[in-house]
């Protein structure tokens, strides 16, 4: 169990995507949105890029993976479920990454 020490951020973050479309606050709004596109960037910068891999090899937490697809899979349907279309798609984006990510580590 203490790998739940190194999730501490995506539980948070989920929260925060659950209250921010529960109280439609735009401060939360802003957050949820700007944390989503970082996270694709990250995303989307470590699978593209060769040397960014090793840095993934070095920052691996011990959470199992049922535990990621389960908080990705509730941060995309709270937002598809609020209607949140662009930044659920991606979150689906951002899923799809680290699912790909993590089969090249895997090879």
């Amino acid at each position: 169990m203490d790998w739940l020490k190194e999730v501490v951020v995506d539980i948070t973050i989920c929260l925060l995507i659950i209250i921010a479309v529960l109280i439609n606050n735009s401060i939360l709004n802003g957050i949820v949105i700007a944390y989503s596109l970082l996270m694709l960037l990250i995303k989307t910068l470590v699978y593209f890029g060769g040397d960014t891999l090793n840095l993934m090899k070095k920052t691996q937490t011990s959470a199992p993976p049922l535990f990621s697809h389960t908080l990705y899979a509730i941060n995309t349907g709270i937002l598809y479920g609020f209607h949140w279309w662009y930044v659920a798609t991606a979150w689906v984006l951002i899923w799809l990454f680290s699912y790909l990510i993590q089969r090249k580590l895997d090879q």
